[in-house]
């Protein structure tokens, strides 16, 4: 439940929500040729707030921000992502230095199951 300064107080109920929906991601793992690990759907689910939620733009500069590994990690997880088909970017009509990343098909799929437990 949300506090009035924004935080959060979890409930039984909610703690065991939580384990049962971890429980479901590791077995979704199995499933996925991108989406193996946790720091990979964090990328992923934070794409999705960000973009499909929020409707913001998300640059390498932004994911660079949020994902607390290298920028050589960062590339080969977005590089990865975009060869698996569950990523794609554009170039920015803005700015053409910029690449705009989104999510695929297969990450809207993805996630779409990930609700489902």
């Amino acid at each position: 439940m949300q506090q009035p300064d924004g935080s959060y107080v979890l409930q039984e109920s909610d703690l065991k929500r939580a384990s049962l929906f971890l429980s479901h991601c590791k077995r979704l793992f199995r499933t996925s040729t991108f989406i193996r690990d946790f720091q990979s759907l964090d990328v992923i689910l934070f794409l999705y707030r960000r973009v499909e939620l929020e409707g913001d733009k998300v640059y390498f500069s932004t994911l660079k921000e949020y994902v607390t590994k290298s920028d050589v990690y960062l590339a080969k997880l977005l590089k990865h992502g975009i060869e698996d088909g569950y990523l794609w970017c554009q170039i920015s009509k803005e700015d053409r230095r910029l690449k705009e990343y989104y999510l695929a098909e297969n990450a809207l799929s993805f996630i779409d199951r990930l609700k489902r437990f």
